[in-house]
This record gives C-alpha cells, sequence and structure tokens, in this order.
C-alpha cells in the first residue's frame, strides 16, 4: 500500500541523501573505532533517522489509517537506522566481553524497551494498520456485492452452506437460532455439536430454540433425528433422504416436503415421494424423521412485480408478442396462432409432453412406479 500523501520529502534526491547520511555516520563510527563515544554517536543517528521514518509515515496517514510507504525513502531510513542499532550492539559486546546468550538477552531488553517508548510515545498507530486492511477488505466484499447486484438485477446475499450430510456419529447437537435463508425456501438453524463445532442444518418442521438431535443408529424416534432408513418404522414421514450412503441428503429438502416410508426388504427401503412417485433406496442411507420447516410457503403471495424482481425473477413475455427472430410464434398481423404443430421452446425445440428423461438411466430400475400424469 503506497502513502499518496508525502510532505515535501520526496523524489530521488531524498533518497540518495539519506544514504549519504547512513554511509557518512558509519564511516565516522568505524574511524573512532570500537569506543564508547562511536556507540553514542551512532545511537544519535539511528533516533534522528528513525524520527525521520517515523514522520514521513505520520504525514502519509489518510482518513485516520496509517499508511506504510514502499518508497525508496522508508526502506533507506529503516535499513540505515536498523544497520547502526546492530553496530550498537556489536560495539557493546567488544567491550563489555559479552557471551552469545549475554547478547541475546539484551537484545530482547532493547527490544522490549523500545516497544515500550514506542508505546508511551504514540508510535502504536502501527496497530491501525491491520485494522485497515480488514477495512479495507470488508469495503471491498461490499463494493463487490453492490456489483454483482447490479448485474444480476437483484440484491445478492451471503451464501450458506448446508450440513446436508449430518453424519458426526453420537454427537448430539444443540440448535442455537433458527434463521432465514435468502438462497432456500426452508428455514435453516444453526446447531452447536458437543466437540464444539458449529453447522448449518435444514429446518424441521415445529422445530424449538434449545432442543437437540442427534445422528445415532439407534437415535429415539422424533422429529430432527437422523438415523439409517431401516431403522424407522414403517408409516414415518423423513426428509433429507441420502440416494447413496454417505452422499448427503438429496431427497425432500424444501420447504414442507417429506417422504413417507413404505416397506423394508432384502436391504431396500421404498419411499412414497411428494409427487406420489415410489421409489427405492438403500436400507443404510441416512434420513432425517419429520418434515422440512416453513410448509406454508406455497401460500406466499408476491404481491407486486418489484418482489419478484427482488427474487431474481424477470418479466416472462410470450412468445406470440414477439417478433419472429426471436421466436417462433413470433410475427404475423394481429394476434395468431403458433403456426407449429407441437409447442416449441425459443430456441425452437419440441417441449410440452416430450419426455427428457434417459431410457438408460442407472436409476430406473429403483422406481417401482412413476407418478401420475397431471392433466
Amino acid at each position: 500500500m503506497v502513502g499518496e500523501e508525502i510532505t515535501d520529502i520526496g523524489g530521488i534526491t531524498t533518497f540518495f541523501a539519506l544514504i549519504s547520511v547512513c554511509v557518512a555516520s558509519l564511516a565516522i563510527t568505524y574511524k573512532l573505532g570500537i569506543s564508547w563515544q562511536g556507540i553514542i554517536l551512532t545511537t544519535i543517528f539511528s533516533c534522528f533517522l528513525y524520527g525521520i521514518m517515523f514522520t514521513l509515515m505520520m504525514s502519509s496517514r489518510k482518513g485516520g489509517r496509517m499508511m506504510i510507504l514502499w518508497v525508496p525513502e522508508y526502506v533507506a531510513l529503516f535499513s540505515g537506522a536498523t544497520l547502526l542499532v546492530m553496530w550498537n550492539l556489536y560495539s557493546l559486546v567488544k567491550i563489555l566481553g559479552v557471551e552469545l546468550l549475554s547478547m541475546i538477552t539484551i537484545t530482547m531488553m532493547v527490544v522490549s524497551a523500545w516497544s515500550l517508548i514506542s508505546w508511551f510515545m504514540g508510535i502504536r498507530e502501527w496497530s491501525r494498520y491491520s485494522y485497515s486492511l480488514d477495512d479495507k477488505k470488508k469495503r471491498i466484499a461490499e463494493e463487490m456485492k453492490k456489483y454483482w447486484s447490479k448485474i444480476a438485477g437483484f440484491p445478492m446475499s451471503k451464501f450458506v452452506h448446508i450440513y446436508f450430510k449430518q453424519d458426526k456419529m453420537d454427537i448430539p447437537a444443540k440448535i442455537e437460532t433458527l434463521e432465514y435463508d435468502p438462497y432456500r425456501s426452508a428455514f435453516i438453524a444453526r446447531v452447536l455439536y458437543r466437540d464444539g463445532e458449529r453447522r448449518y442444518i435444514l429446518a424441521f418442521k415445529d422445530l424449538k430454540v434449545g432442543e437437540t438431535v442427534v445422528t445415532s443408529v439407534a437415535a429415539p424416534l422424533k422429529s430432527g433425528n437422523r438415523l439409517p432408513l431401516k431403522n424407522i418404522p414403517i408409516g414415518y414421514q423423513v426428509y433429507n433422504v441420502e440416494i447413496r450412503p454417505g452422499s448427503g441428503g438429496k431427497i425432500a429438502r424444501s420447504a414442507g416436503s417429506y417422504v413417507e416410508v413404505l416397506a423394508h426388504e432384502g436391504g431396500w427401503t421404498d419411499l412414497r415421494l411428494g409427487s406420489k412417485e415410489t421409489r427405492r433406496v438403500l436400507s443404510d442411507c441416512l434420513a432425517n424423521i419429520g418434515q422440512v420447516s416453513n410448509p406454508d410457503y406455497n401460500l406466499v403471495n408476491i404481491g407486486k412485480a418489484g418482489r419478484s424482481r427482488w427474487l431474481g425473477i424477470r418479466p416472462t413475455v410470450r412468445g406470440t408478442a414477439m417478433n419472429p427472430v426471436d421466436h417462433p410464434y413470433g410475427g404475423g398481423e394481429g394476434k395468431q396462432p403458433r403456426g407449429t404443430k407441437r409447442p416449441k421452446t425459443a430456441w425452437g425445440k419440441v417441449t410440452g409432453g416430450r419426455k427428457t428423461r434417459k431410457v438408460k438411466k442407472w436409476s430406473n430400475k429403483l422406481i417401482i412406479q412413476r407418478r401420475p400424469k397431471v392433466r
């Protein structure tokens, strides 16, 4: 991060001047030899250079935040002053005949003393730099959020990852909060596991804060608990059902949805889905007992066009109202029939009744009864 407001000190001339000061001070102290006079002189020079450095830094403050200067002047000042301090330590060791351990002790004392002096002198402004980085990250995140919201046409929100697997076996979890999630129809709940980990899970119907849920082979048969299908009695309602063991819940995850356990046979469990389709899954697959929260979601009245835009839904234009270049139904004077034998999409693909499921799909053999046709 480069400082923008540097007062009267800058340019390549200042850089060479500071380098000259450092070299001259080292030459003088070397001429004097390792003596107390040299130590005093180098201490004065190092304090002088550090003072200029921090004055330069303070002059670059903007918006109440300290800004580190990655400029030649700063590098020259810091390097020269540090070199002089190291020379001082070396001289002290030579004069006093101090061993290596004592030298390290003296160094730590000098550093501690300098930190204490810096704190009382107000040079603790350095610590604000970390906060300025955090503020910058937050500002960038807000700007990106506004940018993508403008492109998308609706306000963007933070995406919350849901723990659909819930495979922490035999570790109870306490429900801390019940929250709204803009990216799904159901509510979500934040849970705290006994081992200290926090996760978000799908909230079930009639959930209450403070309840405890658990994933276990022998879990109690109450709403929210997760256990293998083979241990769930026939007739129970379940949600967040796995298709393969360990893959995480895939079936019945939207608001108010559930599936009904019909039968257990030969390591398989038959389920009746919300569409009245009967499907077979392995009995070792996990499922939550109960029903997903927010069952009245389908009764929500949008109310106005603007609210649909907030949800990311753009206006729906009829094909007959378009031009021929935009849709197969477009064109013609006044109101005209579509002019095609079968209904088509805007891209000319036949739709409205055409089967799209693959004939050789692997799960076809697991569907016992297809869902009834809706007329």
